[in-house]
């Protein structure tokens, strides 16, 4: 969970300071270090870390995001979002039921937050 956490404030902090930012960073971490994910290409972590930072680029937040599929650029590869449980109990509470009834979450499709050791974003 704080790996994730500093995935997410990283990601936050490039999306908005831009790539030299990101390599201040990884010229003054060690590869071993907390931030191994800049360092490690094809990990589940650098994989999170990279759509994390589009997403915060488009205007997603910590607890809200996209989760239709996409490109980051033309003819690039498709990128598939985790799914968004805050996104999912939002749509359930638009409902015209006053019961206070929610269906779970695996009724509506939904799988459990991501953790960067199974991101739950694939690039296909």
């Amino acid at each position: 969970k704080r790996h994730r956490r500093v995935i997410d404030r990283l990601a936050k902090y490039v999306a908005q300071e831009g790539h030299p930012f990101e390599q201040v960073v990884m010229e003054r971490e060690s590869p071993d270090g907390i931030f191994s994910f800049l360092f490690k290409h094809d990990s589940l972590e650098n994989l999170y870390y990279r759509w994390r930072t589009f997403a915060f680029s488009q205007g997603d937040n910590f607890k809200v995001w996209k989760t239709e599929t996409f490109r980051i650029s033309e003819g690039g590869a498709w990128w598939r979002p985790p799914p968004c449980d805050a996104a999912v109990e939002r749509k359930s509470r638009s409902t015209n039921f006053s019961s206070g009834f929610r269906p779970p979450q695996s009724a509506l499709g939904a799988s459990p937050s991501p953790t960067p050791g199974a991101a739950g974003v694939t690039a296909e």
